[in-house]
């Protein structure tokens, strides 16, 4: 379902203050809109929170941390959408959330993330996330 909300606004780009900082939106043609997120490079984690891969029911492997979540790559598309996430350890897993990615088939990566620790198991459509997916997968697909 798609909402149309005209407050009158007669302007291209409009700036939103997020807790993030500046988010831009910006108009395009066909009544199409541009979002600019921040990037949240990722950099490698070397201190392993106790029970994340636990958590994730998955070995050990290396992992990444932006500013608000912990990132886990997978090797392929197939084992992202077969975990079987334990929500109640990752709950304590002391960051916002735990994305966890892999190349994609029909798309360059796909995703999931939990973040019970903000009382979600999983999102679906996290915007925030794709701060710290994006930077990462651009610089493995040079997209």
């Amino acid at each position: 379902m798609f909402f149309t909300i005209n407050l009158g606004y007669q302007g291209k780009n409009i700036r939103f203050n997020s807790k993030s900082g500046w988010l831009t939106v910006s108009q395009g043609s066909n009544d199409s809109f541009t979002l600019d997120f921040p990037a949240d490079p990722p950099h490698l984690q070397t201190e392993i929170p106790d029970g994340l891969f636990e958590g994730l029911g998955i070995e050990k492997r290396t992992l990444y941390k932006g500013k608000f979540d912990y990132m886990v790559v997978l090797d392929n598309q197939e084992m992202v959408a077969e975990l079987k996430p334990d929500f109640k350890k990752l709950s304590v897993i002391p960051s916002r959330g735990i994305l966890v990615t892999a190349k994609g088939k029909d798309a360059d990566f796909v995703s999931r993330c939990f973040f019970p620790q903000s009382g979600i198991d999983e999102d679906p459509v996290t915007g925030s996330a794709h701060c710290l997916l994006t930077p990462y997968w651009a610089s493995v697909t040079g997209r």
